[in-house]
């Protein structure tokens, strides 16, 4: 079944809290802890859930990843121009969803809906220490740009120009060859677009195959 991904209303923010812990707890087993828990909280996350940052992955009725975009980035990125890029943080998948493509799908997601911003750059941050984490952006065409230290975190910058990225998609010279396949919100859920901007207003659900994905 073809995942379907749409923002995140605030109250499914306990939902986004439970999808992030529960990728938290299995790295944390793993000994690969990425985020810590207080970051993870319902009350931490309402802020972001309500401005629209927020988006799940959905499989029929059931949750199977969830993502944040944002269209600035002044603490990871405060070197780069204004309006030139989007960023994706907070990417997990549930484990029983896992190795079904969500992941790539969400990444996808936000390469077309950077491209129907008009910017130029996709762009992330993840662990500088860990070459797996690493490798799964790479394989999905992300360059690396630089190394940075912000507070405790030493992280590896990411980009992706997404002209680049969706070139193949596009279908006889049209542009958001990924977004063909977005519906659009009926009146009673344009509460929760109030933060996107105009052009995305009218793509913030998005249904994609899947993909191949590691189980790393």
């Amino acid at each position: 079944m073809k995942p379907t991904i749409r923002i995140a209303s605030i109250e499914e923010v306990d939902l986004v809290s439970d999808i992030l812990c529960e990728a938290a707890k299995w790295l944390t087993e793993k000994g690969e802890p990425l985020w810590k828990a207080d970051e993870l909280a319902a009350e931490k996350l309402s802020v972001d859930v309500s401005n629209g940052m927020f988006y799940i992955a959905w499989v029929g009725k059931d949750s199977a990843g969830v993502f944040k975009f944002q269209t600035e980035d002044k603490l990871f990125w405060p070197d780069v121009p204004d309006n030139e890029s989007c960023f994706i943080h907070r990417v997990a998948v549930r484990r029983n969803h896992a190795g079904t493509g969500i992941s790539s799908a969400m990444i996808d997601y936000a390469k077309a809906a950077t491209e129907a911003m008009e910017r130029q750059f996709l762009r992330l941050d993840t662990d500088a220490t860990r070459p797996k984490l690493r490798a799964v952006y790479e394989k999905q065409g992300f360059r690396f740009h630089s190394t940075r230290q912000v507070g405790p975190y030493f992280v590896a910058r990411y980009e992706i120009e997404v002209g680049t990225a969706n070139q193949a998609l596009h279908t006889n010279g049209s542009p958001g060859g990924l977004l063909k396949s977005a519906a659009i919100v009926p009146p009673a859920q344009s509460r929760m677009l109030l933060a996107q901007p105009p052009r995305l207003r009218l793509a913030p659900i998005f249904n994609h195959p899947p993909l191949p994905e590691s189980r790393g």
